[in-house]
C-alpha cells in the first residue's frame, strides 16, 4: 500500500521517499505502468457486499492507463454517464451511458444559504425515503475528479416519493414533500418547497469517435530545443585516422550501422554518392559498426569489406560497449519512455560539442545538410525551427537535466567519463547544487574504492568547491591525499573537520597522527591534549598521545597514556605491543613479559608477538620456554629469520642433551643465514655453532672466521671477542655449550 510522503525537519521531503520516487519515475520510463497494464474495472453491486465484474459487458475495460473518473447525467436521460482521463492518450475519454432500463430516478440541486452554510451546501446529506437512500454532496471524488454537483437517486423498478430529508451542513436539517419520480428539483436551503428544474432544449449529437493511428514510418528527426552538452565519446577508429577526434569547430554526425541492416547500408551509399555535396557542407561523418556487439553474432570484418567495397570516403570504425552506453544515457535524458538506439542512429553534433539533431532511421542528405545550415541559427530561431508550427512561448527555453545524465553515467561505472562530464560542466549544472554534490562524491567514493586516489581527489575537489560544508567529501579528500603523500594538504581538509566540529576525535587523530609523522610533534602533542580535554575516556586519543611522547623521548609520560589506553581498552594490541617494547627497553622486563603475553592472548596467529615474547623470556634467562616462544613464531612463520636463529642457537648450544637437537638447528641457521646473505654476524655465529654440534669442525671455523672479519669491520669488537672464543673451540673439535648468563662454557669444560 502507498505511503504519504514524509517531511524532514526542514521542510523537505525524506531521503527514503526520493529514492522511492526516483526509482518509480525510473520504471515509467522505462514504459512501465502504474496499473500494471490491467484493463480498467467495473463492479455491480448485487446486493449487500456482493459485486459483479462487468467490465467487459459495460464497454468500460479499455487498456488504458486510467486515472480519475466523474459521473455525471450529461445528456439528461436521467442516467449517469461517465468521464475518465488517463496518463497514456488519449487523455479523455466520455463514455455515455445508452443502457435500456425502465429503471426511475430523481436528482436534486442543492443551493446552501452562502451565510450559516456554504452555497454549494458541500457536506450536505440527503436522505430519500421510503428505502432510506442516502447521499452525501461531495467535493471531489476519488483521484483529481469532481463528479456532478447534482444529487443522483437511481430508484430501480419503484416510482413513488415519500419525502426528502436534507441535512444541511450548518446542522439544520429540512423535510421536503410532493416531488415525482424522474424529475429534478432545486432545492434552497431555507424555502418551503423545492422548485422543479428543466433541462435547457438542446440537441446534443454525440457520435463515437475512432482514435486515428499514425502512420508507421521507419524515420524519425528531433531537433532539439536546446542543444545538449554531450559527455566525452572516446571513437574507436580505423588505425589510419589516428586519434580520430572530430576536427575543432566543425559540426560532425555520429552514424551507428551494421553490416547485415539494409537501411543502414542504403544510407551509407547515399553519403557516397552525395559526398561532394556533403564535404562542401563541412560535415565530417564518423560511421560506427556496431557488427559483432552484445548478441550480435555478426564479424565485425563484414563492416570493413563492406566500407572498402563502397570506397566510404568519411571516417569509420567499431563501436564499443562504452560508447553505446553513452549515446543510450543521452538518450534516455530526452525521451520518454525508454526505448534501445533502432539501427540506423544518427546524432548531429555542432561545433561546440553539444547535440543538436537525433535521427532515428536513415538520414536524408538533403535534410543533413540544411540541418547543419540551421546550426548558425541563433538560440530564438533556433527554437523556433524545433517545432513544425509557428507560436509564441510562455517563458524563456529551460535546459535539460545534465545531473541526469552524470548520474547515470556513474551508475554504469563510467566514473572517468563521469568525472570529466563533471568538472567540464559544473557551472551548468548549478541549478542544484546539493544534487551535483551529491552525486560527484558518488563518483569520488568509487575511485577511492579503486585505489585511484588522484582521480579521487579531482572529484572531492569538484564537491568541495560546490558544498564547502560536505564534510564526507571533506573527510575522503584528507584520506585520498594521505594516500597520495600529499600530507600537506591533507593536514589542510582534517584541520578544517576539527575545527567545523572540536568533538571529531577521528578528524584530529588523523590530524595528530600526521603532524607527529611530519615533524611538527609540538603541534600533535598539543591537539591531542585538546581532544582529551574533550574526551578524556578515548583509548584512541591516549594510545596517540602516547607514541607522539615517546618519539620526542618523553618515555614515562608515553608509559602512563599507554596504561591509560589500556584501562578504557584492554584490547588494544599495539598499545600493549608499544608499552611492552617501552619497557623492555628500560629493562623492566617482568612488566614487558606482562604485555608481550597480552599480545599473544589477543593476536594468536601473530609470529611477531611470538617472536617478541619469546626475546624477552630468553633476556629473563627462561631458556626452555623462550624456546617455546620462537617453535610457535616458526609455526606460524617458518621462513622468519630472527626466530629460526634465535631457535637455533637454543637447539645447538643448550648444555643439556635432551633440549639439543644439531641436525634442526643447522637447517635453521643456514636458512637464517640465506634470508640475511651471509652478511649477519649473529646468524653467522649461530650458524657456526650449528656446524660445531653436528661434528662439521672445518665449516664451524670458516664461518665462524667470517663473523669475526664482519664484526671488525662494523666495528662490533666485543661481539668479535665473543665469536673469537667461541672459534678456539672448534679449533679444538669442541661444541659450544651456553651457560645461563649466555657466555660459553669454559674450555676444560
Amino acid at each position: 500500500m502507498s505511503r504519504a510522503p514524509t517531511l524532514e525537519s526542514q521542510g523537505t521531503y525524506s531521503e527514503e521517499f526520493q529514492r522511492s520516487s526516483l526509482r518509480a519515475q525510473g520504471l515509467l520510463r522505462r514504459g512501465k505502468s502504474w496499473s500494471g497494464h490491467e484493463r480498467n474495472c467495473c463492479f455491480l453491486n448485487i446486493g449487500g457486499k456482493r459485486f459483479a465484474n462487468i467490465s467487459a459487458v459495460s464497454g468500460f475495460n479499455f487498456l488504458d492507463d486510467a486515472r480519475a473518473v466523474a459521473s455525471v447525467d450529461w445528456d439528461h436521460d436521467g442516467d449517469l454517464d461517465l468521464w475518465n482521463t488517463n496518463r497514456t492518450s488519449p487523455g479523455v475519454r466520455f463514455l455515455r451511458n445508452d443502457f435500456p432500463t425502465d429503471h426511475h430516478y430523481l436528482a436534486l440541486k442543492l443551493t446552501g444559504n452562502g451565510t450559516t452554510c456554504n452555497r454549494d451546501a458541500i457536506g450536505a446529506r440527503v436522505e430519500l425515503y421510503p428505502g432510506k437512500i442516502i447521499k452525501t454532496l461531495r467535493a471531489g471524488e476519488g483521484f483529481l475528479a469532481q463528479s456532478t454537483k447534482w444529487v443522483h437517486f437511481g430508484m430501480g423498478q419503484n416510482r413513488q416519493v415519500d419525502r426528502v430529508v436534507v441535512r444541511w451542513p450548518d446542522g439544520t436539517s429540512q423535510e421536503f414533500t410532493h416531488m415525482e419520480a424522474d424529475q429534478r428539483y432545486e432545492i434552497i436551503q431555507g424555502s418551503v418547497r423545492p422548485v422543479r428544474w428543466t433541462a435547457p432544449g438542446r440537441d446534443v449529437a454525440l457520435k463515437p469517435s475512432v482514435l486515428p493511428v499514425p502512420p508507421v514510418s521507419d524515420r524519425t528527426r528531433t531537433l532539439l530545443p536546446a542543444r545538449l552538452v554531450m559527455p566525452l565519446l572516446t571513437l574507436n577508429l580505423a588505425s589510419s585516422y589516428g586519434s580520430g577526434k572530430p576536427i575543432a569547430g566543425q559540426p560532425f554526425l555520429l552514424n551507428l550501422w551494421a553490416s547485415w541492416c539494409q537501411p543502414c547500408v542504403k544510407e551509407l551509399r547515399q553519403f557516397v554518392q552525395r559526398a561532394d555535396e556533403l564535404k562542401d557542407a563541412k560535415v565530417q561523418i564518423f560511421a560506427m559498426s556496431v557488427d559483432g556487439l552484445g548478441d550480435d553474432s555478426s564479424d565485425p570484418q563484414n563492416a570493413h569489406a563492406l566500407l572498402k567495397q563502397l570506397k566510404f570516403p568519411f571516417m569509420h570504425g567499431v563501436a564499443t560497449t562504452a560508447l553505446l552506453d553513452k549515446l543510450q544515457i543521452v538518450k534516455e535524458s530526452l525521451f520518454f519512455p525508454i526505448r534501445p538506439l533502432p539501427l540506423p542512429s544518427s546524432f548531429l553534433v555542432d561545433p561546440q560539442g553539444r547535440l543538436a539533431v537525433i535521427y532515428h532511421g536513415p538520414v536524408g542528405v538533403d535534410e543533413l545538410i540544411a540541418d547543419v545550415r540551421r546550426l548558425e541559427l541563433d538560440e530564438d530561431d533556433w527554437r523556433q525551427a524545433s517545432v513544425p508550427f509557428q507560436g509564441r512561448y510562455l517563458g524563456p527555453q529551460v535546459g535539460h537535466d545534465l545531473l541526469a545524465i552524470l548520474d547515470r553515467l556513474r551508475e554504469q561505472e563510467h566514473v572517468e567519463a563521469a568525472l570529466e562530464y563533471s568538472q567540464r560542466n559544473s557551472a551548468l549544472m548549478g541549478y542544484d547544487r546539493p544534487r551535483y554534490a551529491s552525486i560527484t562524491y558518488k563518483i569520488g567514493a568509487e575511485f577511492t574504492r579503486r585505489k585511484m586516489h588522484d582521480k579521487a581527489v579531482a572529484a572531492y575537489h569538484e564537491v568541495i568547491h560546490a558544498s564547502p560544508e560536505h564534510l564526507n567529501a571533506r573527510r575522503a579528500m584528507a584520506a585520498a591525499l594521505e594516500s597520495l603523500g600529499r600530507f600537506k594538504e591533507a593536514i589542510t581538509h582534517y584541520r578544517w573537520l576539527v575545527q567545523s566540529n572540536p568533538e571529531n576525535t577521528r578528524a584530529r587523530l588523523k590530524l595528530s597522527a600526521l603532524l607527529a609523522r611530519h615533524g611538527n610533534k609540538p603541534a600533535a602533542v598539543k591537539d591531542l591534549r585538546e581532544a582529551l580535554r574533550s574526551n578524556p575516556e578515548s583509548s584512541q586519543t591516549h594510545y596517540l598521545l602516547a607514541t607522539v611522547l615517546e618519539k620526542e623521548n618523553r618515555v614515562e609520560e608515553a608509559i602512563t597514556h599507554y596504561q591509560a589506553a589500556l584501562r578504557l581498552d584492554p584490547s588494544l594490541a599495539l598499545a600493549h605491543a608499544r608499552i611492552g617494547s617501552a619497557f623492555q627497553r628500560q629493562g623492566q622486563l617482568v612488566l614487558a613479559e606482562e604485555h608481550w603475553r597480552s599480545l599473544v592472548q589477543l593476536r594468536p596467529k601473530s609470529a611477531a608477538a611470538q617472536l617478541r615474547l619469546g626475546e624477552n623470556l630468553y633476556r629473563q634467562e627462561m631458556i626452555e620456554t623462550s624456546l617455546q616462544a620462537f617453535q610457535a613464531a616458526l609455526e606460524l612463520d617458518p621462513e622468519n629469520p630472527i626466530a629460526q636463529n634465535y631457535a637455533a642457537w637454543i637447539l645447538c648450544t643448550f648444555p643439556e642433551e635432551r633440549l639439543r637437537d644439531g641436525d634442526q638447528a643447522l637447517r635453521w641457521a643456514q636458512s637464517s643465514a640465506r634470508a640475511t646473505d651471509h652478511q649477519n654476524v649473529g646468524v653467522l655465529d649461530t650458524l657456526a655453532a650449528a656446524y660445531a654440534e653436528v661434528g662439521r669442525f672445518e665449516d664451524a671455523v670458516t664461518t665462524a672466521q667470517k663473523a669475526i672479519e664482519l664484526a671488525l669491520a662494523s666495528h662490533l669488537k666485543k661481539q668479535a671477542k665473543q665469536t673469537q672464543g667461541r672459534l678456539e673451540l672448534y679449533k679444538n673439535g669442541r661444541p659450544c655449550r651456553v651457560n645461563k648468563d649466555g657466555q660459553p662454557y669454559p674450555a676444560n669444560k
